[in-house]
């Protein structure tokens, strides 16, 4: 809501298709992408075309493990548009890193099982800002 564009991944064709059908279901026909691939892919994939993004959100299978989960965070940061946040949804019992690559952990909120870290780039390390996808 109130977003100019906004880009989808997920690996899983059923779950491709189910956002497809929710966009279409409430009459969105543009400003968004859906990228049917893994994380870790497309992040690169989006790197390496210059995107930014104000806001990332990340909800990683809880069994990925923790150097997955910081390597997804550091790609997040490298695509994090100054001012941005990422928001990491992870399994209340899993440790998540305070900093990595450009990110510091600036809150986090437990609800049940459940965590949301809330990551903001560090000032001195944030990328220049450039153009959206």
């Amino acid at each position: 809501r109130g977003a100019v564009a906004v880009t989808f991944v997920d690996r899983d064709p059923r779950a491709v298709a189910l956002i497809a059908q929710n966009l279409s279901h409430c009459g969105i026909g543009d400003g968004y992408v859906i990228i049917r691939a893994g994380t870790r892919r497309a992040l690169d994939e989006l790197c390496a075309r210059g995107a930014v993004f104000d806001l990332i959100l990340l909800d990683p299978p809880y069994a990925d493990t923790d150097t997955q989960i910081t390597a997804v965070l550091s790609q997040s940061g490298a695509i994090l548009a100054p001012g941005g946040l990422v928001v990491l949804e992870h399994a209340r019992r899993q440790p998540t890193p305070i900093a990595v690559g450009t990110l510091v952990q600036t809150r986090a909120v437990v609800a049940g099982d459940s965590t949301l870290a809330l990551y903001a780039c560090q000032s001195s390390r944030c990328i220049p800002a450039r153009s959206t996808p």
